[in-house]
């Protein structure tokens, strides 16, 4: 995993400020497939990518991201649970526009 830097991402005009890296589990509830609840696969989420999606995928995404950070992420590491906490703080901003 990269080291924890701020960037900036342009969405609907504005600068938004977020913190790399951000991340997700690919979980079950994410996947659909049963042994993903079982070993969910942690991967990092595009910045770019994830200010494409709608307002709906937008909210999906953090949802996830904080349904995992209270669950499964406390047993990962604490940068695992920092990329998590990346990706909400970035959803709650896009969110807000």
């Amino acid at each position: 995993m990269t080291e924890t830097e701020i960037l900036e991402i342009e969405y609907q005009g504005k600068r938004i400020p977020y913190q790399m890296p951000l991340g997700i589990y690919l979980d079950g509830q994410i996947t659909g497939r049963v042994h993903d609840s079982v070993m969910p696969k942690y991967t990092e989420i595009s910045p770019e990518k994830l200010s494409e999606l709608d307002k709906e995928g937008i909210k999906t995404v953090k949802e996830d991201a904080t349904r995992q950070l209270e669950g499964i992420a406390k047993q990962d590491t604490e940068e695992v649970r920092q990329s998590l906490r990346n990706t909400i703080n970035l959803t709650t901003l896009l969110l807000q526009q």
